[in-house]
């Protein structure tokens, strides 16, 4: 008769709370100098910038573990807690230089620090396929006036050409992956699967890997106006000219992080449960003792595989982390003859999920003790195997012995 009840769902060990943080200077890998230029000019400009601060990442997870058939590891992002703060400083000089028949002269024209700051919010972990796979803040700096050019056209009318000058940065971020004991998750659903080793503990050591972006645009807005005495001033036309000053697109490794997750791990001495010869009727048991030596509780049922007459008790299986369980097997023969089946121990032990104990024992027939009749000269030294039988023996030669007298 088939006892076994077969371990069909899925076990867990306690996520973890993941936090990732990174904070990193990105504009200070695109501090620009333009040299001067136009270059060999006797009148030429050069700019510089120099920045301070950078930008701040945040996001929020948990770390799963879950089994059988291997155990899988991956990571759910908490919507809504990523972050991406920008909050740099960059300060730019513009100095001119005349160099021309003998003559030189050089000066700063312009110095300026300039704030950029900004704030995205997002859902980690802005993998390649996820909806939104990266995050960018643009900031636009102050505007200063470089030069300015007036000239009379007429009596009381003038036209003016001034330039002048700003800084505008952007930063961006993506993600690029998980790297965690080798093995990479670089999609919203990526999971890896590591074979049990027999530990109560499964220690992951995982990396975060972001994509980081960021330029500074140098921007010229030239302007043409037109001033008259009676009316005022007024632009004519005002646009923009952007220069790429500088850019720069790295990768970056997050702080690594150390991650354990606990599991069972059972264990169990006996392999066998011999009961040996038992009469008919009679009940005979064997204990199992199991131990968990793992760091997470063990819990399982135990179910009779094969046709013998064994029954196990209590079905379920539950060993808290460093404590024991026990179960009872019994063998309980109705028939003559050897029997044998397997005790399975369905648990959740990533490593042996499933635990055969051999179960044997002999179903046996008692013959009753003889009763040996004496007879009237001596002992006839006659036996019988049959209870029944030999009483009614008796009850024949007393009657025998009472004729005899009688005559």
């Amino acid at each position: 008769m088939l006892l076994l009840i077969a371990s069909a769902h899925a076990y867990e060990s306690p996520s973890i709370d993941v936090e990732l943080r990174d904070e990193v200077d990105v504009f200070e890998e695109i501090e620009f100098d333009s040299g001067w230029v136009p270059s060999g000019s006797p009148v030429a400009v050069r700019f510089q910038t120099i920045a301070e601060g950078g930008s701040l990442v945040e996001m929020d997870g948990l770390s799963w573990v879950y089994w059988p058939p291997a155990i899988t590891h991956g990571y759910d992002p908490e919507p809504e807690t990523g972050v991406y703060e920008l909050d740099s400083t960059v300060g730019t000089t513009v100095d001119a230089k005349i160099d021309w028949s003998g003559f030189y002269y050089e000066a700063s024209v312009y110095a300026d620090t300039t704030r950029f700051e900004g704030e995205v919010l997002f859902d980690p972990w802005l993998f390649e396929d996820q909806e939104v796979n990266s995050v960018g803040v643009e900031s636009e700096g102050a505007q200063a006036e470089l030069f300015r050019y007036e000239q009379d056209v007429i009596t009381a009318v003038s036209i003016y050409i001034a330039v002048d000058q700003r800084m505008d940065a952007w930063a961006s971020f993506a993600g690029k992956d998980f790297t965690t004991n080798g093995s990479v998750i670089d999609t919203i659903d990526g999971v890896e699967e590591f074979e049990a080793t027999g530990q109560p503990v499964l220690e992951l050591e995982s990396t975060f890997t972001g994509l980081y972006a960021g330029g500074l645009d140098m921007v010229f807005v030239p302007t043409i106006g037109v001033c008259i005495d009676v009316v005022g001033c007024y632009d004519v036309a005002s646009f923009d000219v952007p220069i790429e000053a500088a850019s720069a697109d790295f990768e970056r490794e997050f702080e690594t992080m150390y991650l354990d997750h606990p599991l069972p791990l059972m264990v169990v001495e006996q392999t066998d449960c011999a009961f040996g010869e038992v009469e008919l009727g009679e009940i005979a048991t064997c204990e199992i003792e199991i131990l968990n030596w793992g760091d997470l509780d063990l819990e399982g049922t135990a179910g009779i595989l094969g046709a013998g007459e064994f029954r196990v008790f209590p079905g379920d299986i539950y060993a808290n982390a460093a404590v024991g369980d026990g179960l009872t097997v019994t063998f309980e023969p109705t028939v003559e003859g050897d029997q044998a089946a397997d005790l399975i121990l369905n648990t959740s032990d990533p490593l042996e999920p499933a635990y055969a104990i051999a179960l044997s024992g002999t179903g046996i027939v008692i013959e009753p003790d003889p009763v040996i009749i004496p007879s009237e000269v001596g002992v006839c030294g006659c036996t019988t195997t049959s209870t029944r039988g030999g009483i009614a023996g008796i009850f024949g030669l007393l009657g025998l012995l009472l004729v005899r007298r009688r005559r």
